[in-house]
Order: structure tokens, then C-alpha cells, then sequence
């Protein structure tokens, strides 16, 4: 495999370009290509000969970029006459995307939003966790609803907790006193 070139300019590319930085053209193929010695335009690699002047490039005149200095290197070589650089990537794949410019999935966004409703705390959680992890707008959106959901929320569930929940003990309370009485008052009235 051959130093990336730009295939329209023939500018030495970094290896993970996606455009050239002298011309701008999209990189389509950037270690399949080599430059011809007799017009200096982009050949591809399998070519045997240049599609622009016609040379043959696959003889002693193909030649490749060094991407640390720029000099032609000869397409045998493995390292560059001028700087010592490798000419070849030190793998046969191109280098795997980095984590950090992977997709992010909304998962932990989506956890949070519904645990907010079920489990406020947890809810809560998962959405502070969600604010420092996410980069994407709408998952940051998604996790400070979810925070802001589980704060109201656990406030709702606390004004249950006090008010409602005893309102019910004593109608239970209330009913079970009436439940004594109509023994009481069927003790006396035993046709009831």
C-alpha cells in the first residue's frame, strides 16, 4: 500500500483525511493512488498506465508522496530517502474510528426520561450522568428534562406521601369506625 496523495492536486494527505487541505477535493481513495513521474497527476494503483499522459507507471518512473516531507519516493521503497518516514501504513486496514467521533446513542437519555417518571432519584441520576457524557444537543435536551422531570416528580410523590396518604388512613379509619357502629347497632336490632 502507497502514501495518500490528493487525487487532483497530488498534495501529500494525513492519513485520516477526508479532503485535501491544498485543493480541498474529497479523498476517495487515498492509499490506492500514486503520482506518474512524467506529469505529476494522480494514477491509481492498479492502473498500469497514467489515464493523463499515458506513461506506464507500474516501470522504475511510478513514484509516491512522502506524507511527513513531501518528496517524491521511489514506489519500491519502504521508508523515505529524505526524512526516514514509512512510506507504507503500518496496517493493511485503515485505522478504526476513534470512540470519541463515534455516534452516540440516546439510550441513557431515554433511561432517564423514563425512570423520571417511575423512580425519580434514579431518574435523576441517569440524567446528571447523561448531561457530562453527551456531546448531541437533543440527548443533552433529553437529560435535562429527565433531571427536571425527576425533581418535580419527587416533589409530587412527597406532597402524596403527606397529604394524600394519611387522608386515606383516616377514611379507612372512618370506615372502620362506621363498620363498629352498624355491629354495634345490629347487636340490638338483630333483623338488620
Amino acid at each position: 500500500m502507497l502514501n495518500p496523495i490528493c487525487g487532483e492536486c497530488g498534495s501529500p494527505l494525513r492519513e485520516a483525511a477526508s479532503f485535501c487541505k491544498v485543493c480541498g477535493a474529497p479523498v476517495h481513495s487515498a492509499y490506492n493512488t500514486i503520482i506518474c513521474t512524467e506529469c505529476g497527476k494522480a494514477v491509481p494503483s492498479g492502473s498500469s498506465v497514467c489515464p493523463v499522459c499515458g506513461a506506464p507507471v507500474q516501470s522504475a518512473g511510478s513514484a509516491i508522496i512522502c506524507t511527513e516531507c513531501g518528496k517524491t519516493v521511489p514506489s519500491g521503497s519502504q521508508i523515505c530517502p529524505e526524512c526516514g518516514a514509512p512510506t507504507a501504513p503500518q496496517a493493511a486496514l485503515m485505522p478504526a474510528q476513534p470512540v470519541a467521533d463515534m455516534p452516540e446513542s440516546g439510550g441513557l437519555a431515554v433511561c432517564a426520561m423514563v425512570f423520571s417518571l417511575l423512580f425519580p432519584p434514579i431518574g435523576l441520576i441517569l440524567g446528571i450522568i447523561g448531561r457530562k457524557k453527551y456531546r448531541i444537543p437533543t440527548n443533552i435536551a433529553l437529560c435535562k428534562a429527565a433531571v427536571i422531570i425527576s425533581v418535580i416528580t419527587c416533589i409530587l410523590y412527597t406532597v402524596l406521601l403527606i397529604k394524600v396518604v394519611p387522608e386515606l388512613l383516616d377514611t379507612y379509619r372512618t370506615a372502620n369506625e362506621a363498620k363498629d357502629k352498624y355491629n354495634k347497632v345490629k347487636e340490638w336490632i338483630p333483623f338488620l
